[in-house]
């Protein structure tokens, strides 16, 4: 392989690399659902506490460490709905990237 051949594939390895770590950062920081005036990171941990907790009234932890008291069921609709449309984003980004690093 040639030198400059081989500078193109590490350059565009390393392109993918860095633009797919600012996406999942950005990803993470879009996962951020407010409700019951607070925000709360929705994570699958959460969904399935939220899903798995008998209780329709409930404190949660938010984004910031407090307990917070929410409906179960509305806040588990909301992350679920939430949680979903980003990562169906977040694949569609991610695979807008892998094509052009083929490119």
């Amino acid at each position: 392989m040639e030198l400059k051949t081989l500078a193109r594939v590490v350059r565009q390895n390393t392109d993918y690399q860095n633009n797919r770590q600012k996406l999942q950062e950005q990803i993470k920081t879009d996962l951020v659902l407010a409700h019951a005036d607070s925000l709360f990171q929705i994570t699958p941990e959460l969904i399935a506490f939220l899903h798995a907790w008998d209780q329709d009234q409930i404190y949660v932890e938010d984004q910031f460490g407090n307990p917070i008291l929410c409906n179960r069921t509305e806040l588990l609709h909301e992350a679920k709905q939430h949680y979903h449309r980003t990562l169906n984003r977040w694949h569609a980004l991610h695979e807008e990237l892998k094509h052009a690093r083929k490119i």
